[in-house]
């Protein structure tokens, strides 16, 4: 594993930081004792920084290519569930209804769907391909709305013609492109790091960067490890206007389903997959019960949460603040068919004869369809298919908790602004949002002092055995694919809906029945229908509310 000591040396730290912050709520503490766990939380926080810092630059030395992966090895068959004038009018408008404000004062949530703004099931999802530029964990993000882990998120330089607009140039807002005209620098480092890496791999983005990001724990770290600089990616997931920060820029956040794709020779190409296990939504509710179905109260948003928990305290029927986000009780909502082409780079000129031939290998759970399909010479699609009415969810993983000091959520290098931490400002939200009467900021700031109990959910279960070669079909010429489940493993103790691995080469036809292993039964020719042979494919629902037009 790539920077493993200083992946350990992260993890101690973190650990002994967790430590340290549990045995801070002990209720007996006297202030001097209290305050001397802040200091040591402090320190380890700042050693922590330096870690994550020491890990980022080993990644960065080695998760980069020397050139852009070739353009063919990776994409996606383009998804648009509106005409793209019809999705462009909806985000313009969303756009210029939010001018520039900001979550969790001005903006309800923290991320909107131009397409469905008060949804969080991606019911009408995009799809993009193009080069992975930049891909990490990062810190800053909002606590309460990430019980999953910080983002591991990447940039992706959109493909596109040359000198002509690209397919999936719609995605994009003003916010994707770093101009200093518009927004101050500060709020575009990070975007201006990426912008100058692309330009290193030689890459065209004209409009800027489409920005991919997703809960890292949920991130298996064997896709983090193929996902290198310079790597081809294909995503398909949930499109949204980053309401966080003041550009907003747009994401696709969180995918569904995405791959990644590097040539491993000059004849042979290996493809990585995986997908979403959990959708955590902006709804925040007081019934712990409820957390994991889409059924069940809630106070809506993090702000009017939040008021109405300090109404709680100071009623007497709560004696702590809680903030817990309601995860959906499936990944998606009816039935999502998407197709990821692979491909060998081109031969060069000159070249014998040569045939396709592919190895692979896919795990995934009930209500998950797989298949593989030669439509072309060079080219074998992946088919996935996911039902949500066939589809076995995974319980949620332990939640371990945490509790944050005011301290800790004014100090978390948060990107989302804590001037809703203001006591004041809460104690005049209280009376206008949510009716509570009159509760002064001193009343208010004691409550804050007792610490905001937040979400910790143990992702030492988010691991998959994504590179496995058990059950694996290994060397079929790509037009003799099985007509079978061959390859292909239902497990439902893994928490992913679709994970897996693919290889495609070209082999010289001199030497083909050297490395062709079976010869299996012909896959019938490729339809437009999806995938009829399934792992527990239920009937298809259909119950996605309709798209509104402008």
């Amino acid at each position: 594993m790539a920077c493993e000591s200083q992946q350990q040396n992260l993890k101690s730290l973190q650990a002994q930081r967790n430590e340290l912050e549990a045995q801070m709520h002990d209720s007996e503490l006297t202030p001097a004792v209290r305050a001397k766990f802040l200091q040591q939380i402090a320190a380890v926080g700042a050693q922590i920084n330096l870690a994550q810092k020491a890990l980022a630059d080993c990644l960065d030395k080695s998760n980069v290519l020397s050139q852009a992966a070739p353009a063919s090895i990776l994409s996606i068959a383009p998804h648009y569930p509106d005409t793209v004038p019809n999705m462009i009018a909806q985000r313009d408008a969303y756009l210029k209804s939010i001018n520039g404000k900001t979550f969790p004062l001005s903006v309800d949530y923290e991320w909107v769907q131009p397409l469905s703004q008060n949804e969080d099931y991606d019911d009408y999802p995009v799809s993009a391909s193009g080069w992975m530029v930049h891909p990490r964990d990062v810190g800053g993000d909002f606590q309460f709305s990430h019980p999953f882990g910080v983002d591991w998120e990447f940039s992706l330089a959109l493909d596109k013609p040359a000198n002509a607009p690209g397919p999936y140039d719609y995605l994009l807002t003003p916010g994707n492109k770093v101009d200093p005209s518009k927004f101050p620098a500060g709020d575009q480092s990070e975007q201006a790091e990426d912008e100058q890496r692309g330009r290193n791999l030689h890459l065209d983005f004209p409009l800027g960067l489409l920005g991919i990001e997703m809960d890292g724990g949920l991130v298996p770290p064997e896709f983090k490890s193929a996902a290198l600089e310079g790597a081809r990616a294909a995503v398909f997931g949930r499109w949204i206007v980053d309401t966080g920060h003041p550009m907003h820029r747009a994401e696709i956040h969180p995918p569904l389903m995405m791959a990644t794709a590097i040539p491993t020779s000059a004849t042979s190409t290996k493809a990585i997959f995986t997908s979403r296990p959990y959708l955590v939504t902006q709804r925040y509710t007081p019934d712990q019960d409820s957390i994991y179905k889409d059924s069940g109260g809630n106070d809506g948003d993090f702000l009017k949460h939040l008021l109405n928990e300090i109404v709680k305290l100071n009623t007497f029927r709560s004696t702590l603040i809680e903030c817990h986000p309601k995860i959906k009780q499936a990944p998606m909502r009816g039935t999502q068919l998407v197709r990821f082409q692979v491909r060998p780079p081109a031969l060069a000129p000159n070249s014998p004869a040569s045939t396709l031939v592919i190895s692979y290998h896919f795990t995934a759970r009930t209500g998950v369809a797989v298949q593989l399909v030669s439509t072309a010479a060079d080219t074998v699609e992946v088919w996935v298919v996911i039902n949500s009415v066939g589809y076995k969810s995974p319980g949620l993983p332990k939640n371990n908790g945490v509790r944050y000091s005011v301290d800790q959520l004014k100090a978390g290098n948060s990107a989302v602004p804590t001037g809703y931490l203001a006591t004041e400002v809460l104690s005049g939200l209280v009376q206008t949002l949510v009716g509570g009467g009159v509760i002064a900021a001193g009343v208010i700031e004691a409550f804050l002092q007792r610490g905001v109990q937040g979400d910790s959910y143990d992702v030492s279960q988010a691991k998959a055995d994504i590179l496995s070669t058990a059950n694996a079909v290994l060397n079929v010429p790509a037009s003799k694919i099985p007509h079978s489940n061959a390859g292909i493993t239902l497990n439902d103790a893994q928490i992913f809906p679709f994970t897996g691995w693919l290889e495609a080469k070209w082999v010289p036809n001199s030497s083909l029945s050297t490395v062709v292993t079976n010869i299996p039964t012909t896959t019938p020719p490729p339809t437009n229908d999806p995938p009829t042979h399934t792992t527990g494919h239920g009937p298809i629902d259909d119950s996605r509310p309709p798209l509104k037009t402008k």
